[in-house]
């Protein structure tokens, strides 16, 4: 392993706030890597760890998390922009256990929490981890397996789908991925990259729908400093440093029209212009864009630059939902179960009762719904995966449909939050046979939160 890079807070502001928890952690960490002779380098700087991450200096990134360090949250989207491969360990203490699923669904590879496990305990299974990694990358083609999760089909469709990939990959032409939310559209677009000539290189993911419209062309473009309220030194855009390798632009459709012009202009001349400045930058960068919309209607109704459509869709490779491939169903819980299993769950496993479940249901979020469907049901079984594990009647209607579309995103939310936080107590105080005191410890709440929470919902 070239190099271990452990990004931690400055150890005054940890002892501050949190009683050493983070210090006792990251220290057991340091101390194993010195003993097993492993390189690695320290800073509480979020832009010096980048700054090693893009000049890959770095194999493995260690994140010590505490309750007030927000700077974490930059420090994973950013990484997995710039190295969306490079594993990510989180280290965690008791209480920053919602900071940590947030850490997992921005991106981090592994989490490490001293809920259960004392300090020099976690810094073991950290080494053990960093040995999996090595291992995993002296084996061919591990790259594509651990990154393109979904990838993985029985479907002749998928497999037709990837055949036409894995020829526009070898080209270096723009390509357009369309298909519904949750099938898998980032995922097959990082598989391109990796089968292009293109793989050593960087592969950016921007979602054009979820950057403020005046904050887009910063970041498809940079600025330098002054350009606007709030750009206090100069900055590089994301094309700029996706320069020789991919960029990625999610929901395409949903891109501001000005933007998009400026876009088509970039994408014609191969050059950039950042905020603020006259003078251009030469790009070589691979574009593959996606949209769950459909861009030929948005084109009728002059929401989106025909020339634009024409100069990205140059390839247009569509996804099938789910439902139209049962036969992917039970070889995609598999394969999430093996996942789950090499992550530290070895006697997972799920029912013929179960598969049979899923394969009847509609899954209108597609194979991220399964996913997710999965990984809940793996928190409430006892090792195998029952129909009563799945919960899929917080996904269902009394009539089988699907939950209905007058409810709001938070609505939905809150009542699928609320159902798993239930089960979530009821196995706490089932484990510690009713002993509230422990099952807060174990649920890393208060006993006067859990008390309330009891009394809230009915528990007694």
């Amino acid at each position: 392993m070239k190099n271990v890079l452990l990004v931690q807070e400055n150890g005054d502001r940890t002892k501050i706030k949190s009683g050493y928890q983070h210090s006792d952690i990251g220290n057991a960490v340091k101390k194993i890597l010195d003993a097993k002779g492993r390189d690695y380098s320290t800073t509480s700087s979020i832009d010096k760890a980048l700054e090693q991450i893009k000049n890959k200096n770095c194999e493995v990134l260690i994140s010590n998390l505490s309750l007030e360090f927000d700077e974490w949250k930059q420090l994973i989207c950013e990484t997995r922009k710039i190295r969306p491969d490079l594993p990510i360990l989180v280290l965690a203490s008791d209480g920053a256990m919602e900071q940590a699923a947030q850490a997992m669904e921005l991106g981090a590879s592994k989490l490490f929490s001293s809920q259960s496990s004392a300090p020099k305990e976690i810094a073991s299974k950290v080494d053990d981890a960093i040995r999996e990694f090595e291992a995993e990358k002296s084996t061919p083609n591990c790259l594509e397996r651990s990154s393109n999760r979904f990838m993985v089909s029985d479907s002749d469709s998928m497999k037709e789908l990837f055949r036409e990939a894995e020829l526009v990959a070898q080209a270096n032409c723009p390509v357009l991925i369309c298909g519904e939310s949750g099938t898998g559209k980032e995922l097959l677009a990082r598989r391109i990259h990796q089968q292009s000539q293109r793989s050593n290189e960087a592969f950016f993911s921007i979602n054009c729908a979820s950057i403020p419209e005046n904050l887009l062309e910063s970041e498809f473009f940079g600025h330098i400093a002054g350009s606007f309220t709030g750009a206090s030194k100069d900055r590089e855009g994301h094309f700029q440093a996706a320069n020789k390798g991919s960029i990625f632009l999610d929901e395409i459709g949903d891109m501001p029209a000005g933007l998009q012009c400026k876009l088509l202009r970039s994408l014609q001349e191969s050059v950039v212009r950042r905020i603020g400045t006259n003078t251009t930058e030469a790009i070589d960068v691979r574009v593959i864009s996606a949209t769950n919309a459909d861009l030929k209607q948005r084109k009728k109704d002059s929401l989106f630059r025909v020339d634009l459509y024409y100069r990205l869709a140059v390839v247009v490779l569509n996804i099938p939902p789910l439902r139209s491939r049962p036969e992917d169903i039970e070889t995609l819980a598999e394969h999430f179960i093996r996942i789950k299993s090499a992550s530290g769950e070895p006697n997972l496993s799920i029912s013929e009762q179960a598969i049979s479940a899923l394969k009847n249901y509609s899954w209108p979020g597609n194979v991220r719904q399964l996913e997710n469907v999965l990984e809940r049901a793996s928190l409430f079984s006892n090792g195998e995966i029952k129909v009563s594990d799945l919960s899929l009647e917080e996904d269902l209607n009394p009539d089988g449909s699907s939950a209905p579309l007058s409810w709001s995103l938070q609505q939905a939310a809150s009542a699928a939050s609320k159902k798993a936080e239930i089960k979530i107590i009821k196995k706490a105080l089932l484990e510690t046979e009713g002993n509230k005191t422990e099952a807060a410890k174990m649920l890393g709440v208060s006993y006067k939160t859990l008390l309330n929470k009891i009394k809230n919902y009915q528990l007694v």
